[in-house]
């Protein structure tokens, strides 16, 4: 470890995007013996150096000034779900921080692929509103080099992701999860990966609160106004006290959520055999029965 700085990460989530990444973080959070920051998706080690800040925290000194909270916690961690995709961060996590635990989890890559180009959607990043256009159009937007915003399928090419990896750190420092084994059992994964990182496995996280889920907006006009700042919302902040305005709010926002329309299951099919050898060479790598993918 970096002897720079009082504290750094022993273990970090590396990814990989919409597969449940936040889920975990917070779960995580829970257990007092684990410290994360209040910020994650730091992407430090994915832009060291590259002047990048919209991207991420550029050097290693604001870097750990995210860890400047760690006290007694024994296990200290971040989640910056790029990392797997990155083709730098794995070498630059290995010069700084060579004996951390890395965690990654994976999902149908056609699956995590919808599921990003519906969060897009939502948030009124993305302007092709069909998925299979989106698909097509990916290739051409790359050699734009649009950095990573539209990589919806190409990120979930993940044999060479975990492989850089694999080559880069012993076996042991490094837990690859399913994206099905966190909806199947979240508290027996949660509890692997305290076993893991050796703090108390036996503590119970509450896992009732779903994070991050992509979903569209049941109305349009509710979703501007919970988003941008108006004189009606000045109002309201004025009469409401904060807690109770807070609750409101949530609410709110959980009620203007619906969930998109499912993938469809010629276009799940057609695009899983373009992922089909990706798939079958990442079974034998992660020693995971894959079949369900395709």
């Amino acid at each position: 470890m970096n002897k720079q700085i009082k504290n750094l990460p022993n273990f970090i989530i590396i990814g990989a995007p919409k597969c449940g990444t936040t889920a975990i973080f917070n779960y995580l959070n829970q257990h007092p013996q684990i410290y994360m920051p209040s910020c994650k998706e730091p992407h430090f080690f994915s832009f060291e150096g590259e002047n990048k800040p919209h991207w991420g925290i550029p050097n290693l000194e604001a870097y750990g000034t995210l860890f400047e909270g760690v006290t007694d916690e024994i296990a200290i961690g971040e989640a910056s779900t790029w990392y797997l995709y990155s083709k730098t961060a794995s070498e630059r996590i290995q010069y700084h921080l060579p004996e951390a635990k890395l965690i990654a989890i994976l999902r149908n890559p056609v699956e995590r692929a919808y599921s990003s180009w519906a969060f897009r959607v939502q948030c009124g990043w993305e302007s092709i509103t069909n998925f299979e256009q989106a698909l097509q159009a990916e290739q051409s937007r790359i050699c734009d080099n649009r950095e990573w915003d539209f990589h919806y399928l190409q990120s979930g090419f993940y044999y060479t992701q975990i492989k850089r990896y694999f080559d880069l750190f012993p076996r042991e420092q490094i837990k690859i999860y399913l994206h099905e084994d966190l909806k199947a059992d979240p508290v027996g994964l949660l509890q692997d990966i305290f076993q893991f990182l050796n703090i108390d496995s036996n503590f119970v996280p509450d896992v009732s609160v779903k994070h991050n889920i992509t979903s569209s907006p049941r109305n349009n006009y509710l979703k501007l106004f919970l988003a941008r700042k108006s004189r009606l919302k000045s109002i309201v902040k004025s009469i409401i006290p904060n807690k109770l305005r807070q609750n409101v709010v949530v609410q709110l926002r959980q009620y203007n959520r619906v969930k998109p329309s499912p993938l469809l299951p010629d276009i799940r099919q057609r695009f899983s055999q373009v992922c089909k050898e990706d798939i079958l060479k990442l079974e034998n790598l992660i020693e995971r029965d894959l079949s369900n993918w395709l």
